[in-house]
């Protein structure tokens, strides 16, 4: 039997897991990534997976929003580039249908 209450509270702590260093960061989204196939039991928390992805490609630290990136930075960006990709690859079935909720004016995160 496959502890599925267990992963989704798992999945919940880190979704909620928040920080600015981008290598705690990394750790989170290999986490969220590792998780991520308990969503298919519980698709309702896509939403929140995919927010957490796509604010990551966006990240950035604070002091460097005029400065060069730093590899770190970009490490995080791409991370959460490639989760995205695989759970694409992966789970095609699940991320359509959010998809399809968000183009039919649905809640959409």
């Amino acid at each position: 039997e496959i502890p599925v209450n267990n992963g989704i509270e798992l999945l919940q702590l880190v979704l909620n897991f928040e920080t600015k260093d981008p290598l705690i960061l990394s750790c989170v989204l290999s986490n969220v990534s590792a998780l991520f196939p308990f969503v298919t039991y519980r698709p309702q928390y896509l939403p929140e997976v995919l927010s957490k992805l796509f604010a990551s490609v966006t990240f950035e630290v604070i002091e460097e929003s005029k400065a060069p990136r730093t590899r770190a930075v970009k490490n995080v960006r791409r991370h959460s580039c490639s989760s995205i990709i695989k759970m694409c690859r992966d789970y095609p079935q699940l991320v359509l249908v959010h998809k399809s909720n968000c183009t039919q004016g649905s809640h959409c995160s």
